[in-house]
């Protein structure tokens, strides 16, 4: 099932700032509906160069993918990025929601 993405959600209701307050790259509508965010701006799966740039010029504070096995490693790219993975809700087939923020300092 996909109660991963409903636990996702409820996690970043309880733990993360509205997308109205602060800058959320968001790219599942089920994950933001289940956060509560219904009015959020749930991006479409862009290209990850281009996704790559709005998160390193620190466009967003939180960045939250529906990923799958097919997506590779998010962890080191996701790194790359200047993001870190905060947490990670597991599937059943390997996709996930991962949930990241921007590291702070140089």
């Amino acid at each position: 099932g996909k109660d991963y993405m409903i636990d996702a959600g409820k996690w970043l209701a309880l733990t993360a700032s509205s997308p109205a307050n602060s800058p959320v790259y968001v790219d599942s509508s089920r994950v933001a509906y289940y956060a509560g965010w219904r009015y959020a701006d749930v991006s479409e799966r862009a290209d990850r160069m281009k996704m790559m740039g709005d998160f390193k010029s620190g466009k967003f504070d939180l960045v939250v993918l529906e990923v799958s096995s097919r997506d590779g490693d998010v962890d080191a790219w996701l790194n790359e990025c200047g993001l870190r993975v905060i947490k990670r809700f597991h599937g059943q087939r390997k996709e996930a929601v991962v949930i990241a923020e921007r590291m702070l300092g140089p």
